[in-house]
């Protein structure tokens, strides 16, 4: 996704909307672009297991890939600096019995600056 924010909110909060992956996976995996962002807010997310980022995880894109062209022929779809990176916004979410055999055992960020508040 590029140039957007997606934004996944509960209707009744954490202690009723629970994503619980029962031990068999990650509950969500997002590779960021120009402009991406995404904000999960008012979620248990639980028993979610993967070898990187438990629950959640967030990557950078890679820099060198193209995939859109502007009209002077250059790389429109390059971004620079801060907005490459992972900014994800978590907002009263619950994290608990979540695992990972490597990193990142509930949320695993490479290179990037996340924003969590009223989280537990």
């Amino acid at each position: 996704l590029d140039s957007r924010t997606v934004d996944i909110i509960s209707e009744k909060g954490f202690n009723h909307t629970v994503i619980d992956c029962e031990m068999t996976g990650g509950a969500a995996s997002f590779t960021t672009t120009a402009n991406f962002r995404v904000v999960i807010d008012g979620f248990s997310i639980r028993n979610c297991e993967s070898k990187s980022g438990g629950a959640l995880v967030f990557r950078q894109r890679s820099l060198t890939r193209v995939t859109r062209i502007d009209e002077a022929g250059g790389d429109a779809s390059q971004c620079q600096g801060r907005q490459c990176l992972a900014t994800p916004v978590l907002k009263n979410c619950f994290l608990y019995t979540n695992a990972a055999s490597s990193l990142g055992g509930a949320v695993l960020i490479t290179e990037g600056y996340p924003v969590f508040e009223d989280c537990i």
